[in-house]
């Protein structure tokens, strides 16, 4: 049986907390590590997480808050070590399957190679009701040829259905925290050095309630109005370019001659118009539709 160690950030969760590690401590077929550190909550989390820590059902640590990003590289980095490790989010529901599934993908690969496998997600409301379609609804997951790239442009992995192993632990742990989320940093270390595997059936409910720090982008003004927020904070930044160059500090020897060649043509691509230029007409890194042509506007006001 593999063991898991769950990585769960909390902050203020005390509306949800409950349910959620109820169903990750229902787990089946895999041996589970629940590992907490509270980011600073001023509601009941504290008192919960003690509740199930008295009951040997979990540890926990109460910190400073540093937001969820670099709460969840310190759990990256202070993890039980295990066979594998996945991110918790305070809020959601575990099918009972969820790490089971995971572990079964993962266990295909060389454990030499950091390996992330990712799912789609059943979105629902604050009572577990099923609102839209799968966040993954008729999405096709990079070709291993070009998920490097595509990892480079575009986050398509939530982390709350991440699970990797122990080498993907160790490099994330080497990494200069990130600058905007944690789940892209882990997505690019897999795709450029590693294996990722997508699993298009959800096996979490990811529930959307009017406190989610990020979610799934509904619609409606209010909606609108905090994703054109999101929008400006995020690629004001240059967020793609400043990423990149911090992955090409920590990992440029370790990546193929291919993959080495993608990395420098992003962090090329404003030296000169020509390089420009070869960015953009390389197809590699285009991705169709809406996000493609999103793209395209950030390579031409340079906001990578």
């Amino acid at each position: 049986m593999k063991k898991v160690s769950v990585l769960l950030s909390t902050y203020n969760g005390e509306k949800y907390l409950r349910e959620q590690i109820d169903s990750v401590l229902a787990q089946e077929g895999v041996e589970i590590t629940l590992f907490v550190r509270d980011d600073g909550s001023t509601d009941g989390t504290i008192e919960i997480l003690k509740e199930y820590a008295e009951k040997g059902l979990l540890t926990y640590t109460a910190e400073k808050n540093v937001g969820f990003a670099k709460s969840f590289f310190w759990l990256v980095c202070n993890a039980p070590r295990n066979d594998f490790y996945a991110f918790c989010d305070q809020d959601d529901y575990w099918h009972k399957d969820k790490l089971f599934v995971a572990a079964e993908k993962l266990s295909a690969f060389s454990e030499s190679k950091p390996n992330l496998y990712y799912s789609a997600l059943k979105v629902v409301d604050e009572n577990l009701v099923q609102t839209h379609a799968s966040t993954h609804s008729g999405y096709i997951a990079p070709p291993a040829e070009r998920v490097f790239a595509s990892s480079l442009m575009q986050n398509w992995v939530y982390g709350c259905t991440m699970v990797y192993n122990e080498e993907l632990r160790r490099l994330y742990s080497i990494y200069d925290q990130p600058l905007y989320c944690h789940d892209w940093t882990m997505y690019q270390i897999a795709a450029g050095l590693g294996n990722v595997v997508f699993d298009e059936i959800a096996h979490i409910d990811y529930r959307q309630h009017g406190t989610n720090v990020y979610g799934f982008f509904k619609s409606g003004f209010n909606a609108l109005k905090k994703n054109l927020k999101l929008f400006f904070e995020k690629e004001s930044k240059n967020l793609r370019l400043t990423e990149a160059e911090k992955y090409k500090a920590c990992y440029y020897e370790m990546l193929s001659e291919t993959n080495k060649k993608y990395l420098d043509e992003l962090t090329n691509y404003r030296r000169s118009r020509k390089d420009k230029r070869a960015f953009r007409k390389d197809k590699i890194f285009k991705e169709k539709g809406i996000v493609g042509f999103y793209h395209k506007i950030l390579i031409a006001f340079n906001k990578l």
